[in-house]
């Protein structure tokens, strides 16, 4: 998975994801935690204002590239950490935002995980997500989302296809303020739609 993810989503990330990371994460500033930083996509898009990056990735594959890219960011410090998001090795309160994009579809526990960034986050703080989720607004295309997840799971490293994971966020004790959803075109429908925003921990 490592030595493909970048270029299986390098035609999505051209029309569109690329354009929504930087609208996340432009105007980012102070002590910055990005979980399941994965090959580092997002490492480009950090303004020059961040005090300090911290990337956590469990899987080994994931950090070797996740390294090598980080040595292009010489105007930003950067910290790397070996961990899953369900256990963060950080004090609670620690950081300013938090940074989640494509990682709550593969965690084994979505309400583990959000509670860890809750913890972690100081009063204020806020959690900068990006998606894919369940399409709960049509029933055909769900249920062939709950058909094909056995396989795309095993084939996409845990991902899952059938993840409710702006309802988890709310549940979780964040305020949401920011939302946006969308559907691609010209991706499968069972790979749709996609939710960013900024949630806020009161």
């Amino acid at each position: 998975m490592a030595k493909v993810y970048d270029s299986f989503m390098r035609n999505a990330e051209d029309k569109y994801f690329s354009k929504w990371r930087s609208g996340l994460l432009k105007n980012l500033s102070g002590s910055i935690l990005e979980v399941g930083a994965g090959t580092g996509v997002n490492i480009f898009y950090y303004p020059s204002e961040v005090s300090k990056l911290t990337l956590t990735e469990p899987d080994q594959n994931m950090l070797k590239i996740l390294t090598k890219k980080t040595k292009q960011r010489n105007d930003i410090t950067v910290e790397i950490h070996r961990a899953s998001v369900e256990k963060l090795p950080f004090p609670g309160d620690s950081f300013d935002f938090v940074v989640c994009t494509f990682t709550m579809c593969s965690v084994s526990d979505p309400q583990d995980s959000l509670s860890e960034i809750f913890r972690v986050l100081k009063p204020k703080g806020k959690y900068v997500f990006l998606e894919h989720v369940a399409n709960t607004q049509n029933n055909h295309v769900y249920k062939w989302q709950k058909r094909v997840e056995p396989l795309w799971k095993f084939a996409g490293g845990n991902c899952h296809m059938t993840r409710n994971t702006a309802c988890e966020i709310k549940t979780s004790g964040f305020e949401i303020l920011e939302l946006h959803t969308t559907h691609i075109t010209g991706l499968p429908a069972i790979i749709n739609p996609f939710i960013r925003g900024v949630a806020r921990k009161p």
